[in-house]
C-alpha cells in the first residue's frame, strides 16, 4: 500500500495566509497521493507530535509573535534530528514581539526570510516536488504522475510559479489530502482535482 506524505507545519497565528497558501499548494499538485498535514493547534490543544516525529517535511514559519506549543514542536524536532534534514526554519520580515525575538536570539540555525505568502510558496514548492519524486516507489506514483512532476519541477527552476487557485473548505486546523481510490482515512478532506471542491468527511 503506498504511503502518505507526512507535513507539518510549526506556524505563528497570524500567518493564517501563509498557511492557506500552502494548503492549496499541496492540494493542487499533479498527483493522486495521499497527505497529512497537521499545523500548530490553538487553543489548549494539544500538538499532534506523533505526526512531526514521523514527518517526511517539518516547515517552521515565524511571524509576528510566537505561541505555545510552537517552542515544544522545535524541541522534538531537534530531538529527533529533523533540523539536519527534514526541517527548514522561515521568518517574516515583519515587526517581531519580544518573545519571537528572543527565539530567534536562543534559535542559532538558519532563518529564510521572506515578505510575502507567494514568495514562501515559491521556495518551499519546489522542495516538495524533489521530496515526493525522491520517494516515488514508496508514494505509489505512476509514470504518468512522474512525468507530471518532473514537468513542473522543470517549470519552477525556469520560472516564478502563480499562487495556487483557492478552492472551496478550509485546512485551517491541519487535516488530511487524499487520494480518492488509493486511501480512505476517517476524518480527512477529500479533494477534486476536477472540480477543485473540497468536502469534509
Amino acid at each position: 500500500m503506498a504511503e502518505r506524505f507526512y507535513l507539518y507545519l510549526s506556524i505563528s497565528p497570524d500567518l493564517r495566509a501563509e498557511r492557506e497558501t500552502l494548503f492549496q499548494m499541496i492540494a493542487h499538485l499533479p498527483i493522486n497521493v495521499g497527505f497529512v498535514i497537521k499545523t500548530t493547534p490553538g487553543g489548549n490543544e494539544i500538538p499532534a507530535l506523533d505526526v512531526l516525529q514521523r514527518a517526511n517535511s517539518h516547515i517552521f514559519i515565524l511571524g509576528g509573535d510566537i505561541q505555545a506549543p510552537m517552542g515544544i514542536e522545535w524541541q522534538v524536532a531537534r530531538g529527533i534530528g529533523k533540523q539536519h534534514n527534514r526541517s527548514q526554519l522561515f521568518v517574516k520580515d515583519i515587526g517581531h514581539t519580544l518573545a519571537a525575538q528572543a527565539f530567534l536570539h536562543h534559535v542559532e540555525e538558519t532563518w529564510i526570510h521572506y515578505k510575502e505568502p507567494s514568495e514562501l510558496q515559491n521556495i518551499i514548492q519546489p522542495q516538495i516536488v524533489e521530496q515526493v519524486l525522491d520517494g516515488q516507489n514508496r508514494f505509489g506514483l505512476t509514470v504518468a504522475e512522474i512525468e507530471r512532476l518532473r514537468d513542473l519541477q522543470e517549470k519552477l527552476k525556469n520560472s516564478s510559479p502563480t499562487p495556487a487557485e483557492a478552492i472551496s473548505g478550509k485546512l485551517s486546523a491541519g487535516g488530511v489530502i487524499f487520494a480518492p481510490g488509493r486511501d480512505e482515512p476517517t476524518g480527512g478532506v477529500l479533494v477534486n482535482k476536477t472540480s477543485k471542491q473540497a468536502g469534509k468527511r
